[in-house]
This record gives C-alpha cells, sequence and structure tokens, in this order.
C-alpha cells in the first residue's frame, strides 16, 4: 500500500482551544470587580446593541436592495409588454399587407366565377364543359337574375346611404368647424373690444390720476405759501419782541421773579449788596466746615485708641491660645508615643509568637483560579 498524506482531524484542538477562549472570556469577567459589583456585563450588552444596530443596517440595506429590483423588474416587465404589443402590431400589419399584396380576391383561381368586375368572364358553351367544369346544373338557381338584381339594388342602395351617410358627416364637420371659426372670430372681438375698454379705462385713469397730482402740487403750493407768509410774520414780531424787550434795554428789575428768583437771560450782575451777603456766607460755612473737621479728628482719634486696645486683647488672647496648644501637643506626643511602643510590642508579639508559619506567594495563588 502506498502512504498517503492525510489532512490531521484538529477537530479535538479546536475544541479544546474554543473552551480555553471562553474560560478565559468568563474569568475576565467574573473577575472583574466592577462589574460584580455592578451585576451587569457592559461588553456584552454593548456588543448586543452592536449586533442589532448591524443586523438592522443589513435588513434596511436588503429592502432598499429588494426595493430596487422590484422597481426594476416592474421596469422591465413594462418594457417587455410594450414590446410584445409592438411585435404583434408589426405581425398584424405584415399580415394584412401580405394578404392585400398576394392574397387578394383576384388573383384566386375561381375569380372569373366569384369576382369579375371588368367583365373578362369568358363563356364557355354547356356543350364543351367537363364534369368537373360544371358549376351550374339545369333546374338549379332558376331565380339567379331576379337575385343578382336585387343584390345590385341593394348594394346601389347602400353605396347611396354610405355617400349620404359620408356628406352628412362632410356637412356636419363644415359646420363645426364654421362653429369654430365663427366662436374664434367671437373670441378675438372679444378680446379686442376687451383691450380697447382697458386702453380706455387706462387712459381716464392715467388723466384722473394727472389731475389729481396737479390738484395736490396746486395744494401743496398754498401750503407751502401760506407757511412762507406765517414764517415771515413770525420773524418780524420776534425782531421787534427783541428790540423792545429788556435784554437790549437793560433794565435790572426784569431779571427777578415773582417767586423770588432770577433768570439768568436776563441777568445784568449783583449789586455790591449781594457781594457782600455771599462773602459773609461763604465765611460762615468755612467756619461751620472747619469745626465739623475738628470734631471727625476727635471722633477718629477715639476710633484709634479703641480699636488698639482691641488689637492688645487679641493679641494676649491668642499668645494664651498658643500656649495652651503648645501644651496640647506635647501631651499628644506623649500619648502617641506610648501607643507606638505598645503597637511595636503587639507586632512582635504577633509575628515572633503567635504567627510563626507565614505563606509564601504559592499559597494565595491557589484560590479563585477556576470559574466552576
Amino acid at each position: 500500500m502506498y502512504k498517503v498524506d492525510l489532512p490531521v482531524e484538529n477537530s479535538a484542538a479546536l475544541a479544546v482551544e474554543s473552551r480555553r477562549a471562553a474560560e478565559e472570556a468568563r474569568r475576565s469577567r467574573i473577575f472583574n470587580a466592577r462589574t460584580r459589583v455592578i451585576g451587569l456585563d457592559l461588553q456584552g450588552l454593548d456588543w448586543q446593541v452592536a449586533e442589532k444596530k448591524e443586523r438592522h443596517g443589513v435588513e434596511r440595506e436588503c429592502q432598499k436592495a429588494y426595493d430596487i429590483l422590484r422597481v426594476t423588474n416592474d421596469q422591465m416587465l413594462e418594457r417587455g409588454q410594450r414590446e410584445e404589443e409592438e411585435k404583434r402590431r408589426q405581425l398584424m400589419e405584415d399580415v394584412v399587407r401580405f394578404r392585400a399584396t398576394h392574397q387578394r380576391p383576384e388573383d384566386s383561381r375561381d375569380a372569373d366565377l366569384q369576382f369579375d368586375p371588368q367583365g373578362t368572364r369568358v363563356f364557355i358553351p354547356q356543350g364543351k364543359m367537363g364534369a368537373a367544369s360544371m358549376r351550374v346544373f339545369q333546374g338549379e338557381d332558376l331565380g339567379e337574375k331576379e337575385r343578382k338584381k336585387a343584390q345590385k339594388k341593394e348594394t346601389e342602395r347602400q353605396l347611396r346611404a354610405q355617400k349620404e351617410d359620408a356628406e352628412k358627416q362632410r356637412q356636419a364637420h363644415k359646420h363645426q368647424v364654421s362653429l369654430q371659426d365663427k366662436y374664434l372670430v367671437h373670441q378675438d372681438l372679444r378680446s379686442a373690444h376687451l383691450q380697447t375698454l382697458d386702453e380706455e379705462a387706462r387712459r381716464a385713469e392715467r388723466l384722473a390720476l394727472a389731475s389729481f397730482n396737479q390738484a395736490l402740487a396746486q395744494q401743496r403750493a398754498a401750503k407751502e405759501r401760506s407757511e412762507r407768509e406765517l414764517d415771515e410774520g413770525l420773524c418780524m414780531r420776534e425782531i421787534k419782541h427783541m428790540l423792545s424787550s429788556d435784554i437790549l434795554t437793560g433794565r435790572p428789575e426784569a431779571s427777578n421773579t415773582p417767586l423770588g428768583g432770577v433768570l439768568s437771560d436776563r441777568w445784568r450782575g449783583m449789586t455790591p449788596e449781594q457781594r457782600d451777603a455771599i462773602l459773609r456766607e461763604q465765611e460762615q460755612q468755612r467756619k461751620e466746615k472747619e469745626r465739623r473737621r475738628q470734631q471727625e479728628q476727635q471722633r477718629e482719634r477715639g476710633w484709634d485708641e479703641q480699636r488698639l486696645a482691641q488689637a492688645r486683647a487679641l493679641e494676649e488672647q491668642e499668645r494664651k491660645s498658643r500656649e495652651v496648644e503648645r501644651l496640647q501637643r506635647i501631651q499628644m506626643d506623649k500619648q502617641n508615643q506610648q501607643l507606638a511602643q505598645e503597637q511595636r510590642e503587639y507586632q512582635q508579639y504577633l509575628d515572633k509568637q503567635l504567627y510563626r508559619n507565614q505563606p509564601n506567594a504559592r499559597y494565595f495563588t491557589q484560590f479563585n483560579t477556576s470559574t466552576r
């Protein structure tokens, strides 16, 4: 037998590897303090949300593709139907054209017996006809002449009726065309009349607007003239008032008011008595200000002495509080030293007498090594 290189069965190794990867993932989730305390697999939830969004996106894309495919199929179906109808119409036209060209009644074998419009039928005596050439035997179709005459009259009547119908249709069409022409002429006349009326209305509107603008211009000119005359009258009255007013005459009594005030636009200056009164008032105000300043200085000196006394008292109180804190720190240091000595003695007792067998790192690694 020949040696053949068969593929190695690695399904068991793949299964072991998958279980190992699942165990590692489970261990990372279980031994994660944050996930274990909160109680939620955030990574798994995020993965599920992402998978759901991806699935919805794929479904939307598939739906869009299906919509596009449906539209394309509908368009192809409509195009195929139009092409089929066009082929059917073309085939019917070809059939009609072939019948009109190659299957005419006058080209048939019995055209001389059924259709002879030009009267080219050849008469053969009955004695020279054979058995196969006989079409009409003695005693058959005795009313052929009357039937043909009646058929001819019926054909003529139908032709006359068709001519009359055609004439009626032509007359009706002619009447319809004439009515349409009359309607168009009426519409043109009406449009022209409306256009004339519109032009007349516009002309009247322009005339009315021109007359209205002219009236407005006259009214504005009259108003400006009256305003100008009023301004000129006011100016003249103001000039007369200025010439006769107290501002030019210089009368000192004109600056006084009934309530004892003074009009600034008419004041001509102070009298000596008024100046002396103002100086006396200023000297009195200066003395009053000096008195208030001295009182303010005395008040400030009192406040400074009070603030200095308070500062001394606060400094003394802070010195006493610092001394108390220093004594408290000394006492606390002594207590801390005593507690530290007791702690060291207790630790020596634990290390040398109570816990003699110290566990190594291998002892702690044997716990929580599996998730099962």
